[in-house]
């Protein structure tokens, strides 16, 4: 076979499933605790057979002819057998096989009826669902679990969650960060467009873009022991000059030179994997086997790999400065490690800048966490949804897994520790050459053409940020030193229904703060830019400063904000400053970060206040 159904491929994923330590694989007879599973499976029995799993696995005649050895039992023929829905609550299902997972994006299918659990149908499931009445990636997917030892169920959303059924949704909605972190396995139908489309293509074996060189790999990240930097560092302290010639030839390697946009290319930017669902399914299993364009490719926290590149991809990545530095994997969500990694790799090799937050173990693991917070969020900022209303619960599962370790409140997107530095939040506009102007990709929610609501507007979930390609949004460095605002409470109201999940929909919300806020004047410019000005003589009389353009503006949605309300050239435009920064090698910050707010959207508890004095804000 020339697919990615073939024996060979079908060895090369147990050969990363063995390599990786992620899970362990137990043995049921030994292991005596029950497994945590969702509510509901897929049961695969009637695709296993004894024969297959005493013979080696791994065995060439076996997995090239698995489809007729699949089967054997009661189905004569492949299209005979069925999966069966089983609730996994009941007795007979409480064993210690694993389960695994499927991700994959529904589409549209035009002239053939979504196959989906409904409440109609549910008992006709519980009975047995023939494998022919199912999508071919689903049928594909059922397949290769039923091949894997000790894998008795396969989850798949749309056959396992009651579809017209809110209150069971809602439910298992909430145990995303379980169903997908137990997980044996996440198959991803990474090249499937639609349900109709197999997740076996045809097999593509040339190394992409490669070539061999002998290069000086002197500058890459564990390129010197040890033993050499101690030494380099005392012979330049001494003012001595480098022993060029010893070390004329010690990094030369035979290296071989291939397209490090490899991974990105083939997974990351696949249509499944721009889904916002998605994202923390990726993100939440414990590994993933990607079945993409003409090969296969596996992504764990040890390491990522592709049917070309099966022992491993590159690892570095490139600064805006050219430093090259070490990747953090995208699943790696160790605080301790890939968060101090993250700030490392931002501070660029300047002094850290909140070294009293480092002091305290409970505070730093806090920090670290909430930089892979940071990055989660701007990953997530560039996916697409569906309904408009999921844009909390497609992040819940992760925001529970991440909760372990950040330990505060969470804000619908936000966390309540030093919860004003994470309010500077900011959509960045994309520069278009062909046409030299920006174009501003934020809009608000909405849902069949009506505007709807999400969350408060101090969140960034609040809005939907552009597009796969564009720019994300970039959150808000977290910190307490420099903020000129003084938090007083902040209040999150959970959707009725919703009201025992904390990471997931919201009807309300509301911050109250102390500030000083100034009037200001927005302006629209050429090219898509804006500008803005102090618009009392007051304020610039206080701030020691002439009247002019401050170009520096990130406005979240200028358009839709514009169509339903005035905001350029408005007298009831306000600015709250609430930050000094950033903070630079040398300590100085260079500007103030400030949020701008209509008056409809402040509300002054201290009548007795003017602009630019101390007021109680409340900011919804």
């Amino acid at each position: 076979m020339n697919d990615t159904s073939s024996g060979e491929v079908f060895r090369l994923a147990l050969m990363w499933m063995k390599e990786c330590d992620c899970v362990k694989d137990a043995d049921p007879q030994q292991d005596g605790l029950d497994r945590w599973r969702p509510t509901r499976l897929l049961d695969l029995s009637d695709l296993k057979s004894e024969s297959y799993h005493q013979e080696n696995y791994t065995s060439k005649n076996i997995t090239e002819s698995r489809r007729t050895n699949l089967y054997t039992g009661r189905p004569k023929h492949p299209d005979d057998a069925e999966v069966r829905l089983v609730d996994t609550r009941s007795a007979r299902h409480r064993n210690n096989s694993y389960y695994v997972t499927l991700s994959h994006r529904w589409g549209d299918n035009k002239g053939m009826q979504q196959v989906m659990l409904k409440q109609k149908n549910l008992e006709d499931l519980t009975r047995g669902l023939k494998l022919k009445n199912l999508p071919e990636h689903f049928r594909n997917a059922i397949e290769f679990a039923a091949t894997l030892h000790n894998v008795q169920y396969i989850w798949i959303d749309s056959l396992c969650i009651i579809q017209d059924s809110t209150e069971d949704w809602l439910i298992e909605s909430s145990l995303m960060h379980q169903v997908y972190s137990q997980s044996y396995l996440n198959i991803s139908a990474t090249a499937a467009e639609q349900s109709r489309q197999w997740l076996y293509l045809r097999r593509k074996s040339r190394i992409p873009r490669e070539a061999e060189a002998d290069l000086n790999i002197k500058g890459l990240p564990g390129s010197r022991s040890e033993k050499d930097r101690v030494e380099e560092r005392r012979r330049y302290e001494a003012g001595m000059q480098p022993r060029l010639e010893r070390d004329a030839h010690k990094y030369i390697r035979r290296c071989m030179v291939i397209d490090a946009s490899h991974f990105e290319d083939l997974v990351t930017q696949a249509s499944v994997n721009r889904r916002a669902w998605v994202l923390q399914e990726r993100l939440l299993a414990p590994r993933v086997l990607y079945f993409c364009q003409g090969q296969i490719a596996w992504e764990c926290r040890e390491h990522s790999a592709a049917g070309v590149l099966p022992w491993g991809l590159p690892t570095f990545q490139r600064r805006q400065n050219d430093d090259i530095f070490e990747e953090i994997p995208l699943k790696g969500l160790e605080p301790l490690l890939h968060g101090k990694a993250l700030r490392e790799n931002r501070l660029q090799g300047m002094p850290e800048p909140d070294p009293h937050l480092l002091e305290n173990e409970e505070l730093k693991i806090r920090l670290y966490a909430l930089e892979l917070w940071n990055r989660i969020g701007e990953m997530y900022s560039m996916t697409e949804l569906s309904f408009s209303k999921d844009k909390l619960p497609a992040l819940s599962g992760i925001a529970n897994k991440m909760s372990e370790t950040i330990r505060c409140g969470y804000v619908a997107g936000l966390w309540d520790w030093n919860l004003p530095s994470q309010l500077l939040w900011r959509v960045q506009p994309e520069f278009k050459r062909d046409s030299n102007s920006f174009v501003h990709h934020g809009k608000r929610p909405r849902q069949d053409g009506m505007r709807t609501y999400r969350t408060p507007s101090f969140s960034w979930v609040s809005l939907d940020a552009g597009t796969h390609n564009g720019k994300p949004i970039f959150c808000g460095e977290v910190t307490d030193q420099d903020i000129l605002v003084k938090m007083e409470s902040v209040v999150i109201v959970q959707s009725a229904e919703q009201r025992t999940d904390h990471f997931g929909q919201v009807s309300g919300g509301h911050i109250i703060l102390w500030g000083s806020i100034f009037k200001v004047r927005l302006y629209e410019k050429a090219l898509g830019r804006h500008a803005w000005q102090f618009d009392d003589e007051r304020d610039l009389k206080t701030q020691g400063i002439s009247k002019h353009d401050f170009a520096n503006v990130y406005l979240d949605c200028p358009n839709d904000d514009n169509e339903e309300r005035p905001i350029f050239n408005s007298d009831d435009i306000y600015c709250l400053p609430m930050a000094l920064g950033e903070r630079s090698e040398n300590g100085k910050k260079a500007h103030e970060y400030m949020l701008q707010c209509a008056r409809s959207g402040i509300h002054n508890e201290n009548t007795r206040g003017s602009e630019g004095r101390q007021q109680l804000l409340y900011l919804v």
